[in-house]
């Protein structure tokens, strides 16, 4: 038996502060998230701003022109109007990426898709509530946290020199 096959590993992960948006996403497939009571989880949602600035550049009497290669490339720059084309298109990059967003917070946390359409609407939740939703396991301070893992670590490592004796034992 190889010790290192038999471990399984985990990914704990600890909000201090805030952990919103993208960076919510890294901690998506933690296996298990604390977080502190102050602190801010979700606000899970994807989003894209476009300026239509080309008024602007009229009245400076500036006209923008963009020479490109495809008919999207190019469009948006500062002084060019934003086409209907262009918001479609940063739309349809929004929705794609808010699937993979949302795709990997309710698989990383097992949601169901009710649970999921209950926290995808870009809100932000104090760490209490975020635990009622899922999006945390338990709110707790850094110190519990850490204390937690270390009381875990040594149990593992306990029970993998128990493993290398037996499979020493075996050997002899």
């Amino acid at each position: 038996a190889d010790i290192e096959n038999s471990l399984q590993f985990a990914t704990y992960a600890h909000v201090e502060g805030m952990a919103a948006s993208a960076a919510y996403w890294i901690l998506a497939y933690a296996s298990r998230i604390t977080a502190s009571p102050t602190s801010l989880v979700g606000n899970l949602g994807v989003y894209a701003v476009l300026t239509d600035s080309s008024k602007a550049a009229d009245m400076q009497g500036l006209k923008v022109h963009v020479g490109a290669a495809g008919a999207l490339k190019g469009a948006g720059e500062p002084g060019t109007p934003v086409s209907q084309d262009l918001l479609a298109e940063t739309q349809e990059i929004v929705d794609a990426m808010a699937k993979e967003f949302f795709d990997a917070v309710k698989a990383g946390r097992n949601l169901g898709t009710a649970e999921l359409n209950a926290v995808n609407d870009g809100k932000i939740y104090v760490s209490a509530q975020a635990k009622k939703f899922g999006l945390v396991d338990a709110v707790q301070g850094l110190d519990a946290t850490v204390s937690q893992l270390r009381e875990k670590a040594s149990r593992k490592i306990s029970r993998m020199q128990r493993a290398e004796i037996e499979i020493g034992l075996s050997e002899i």
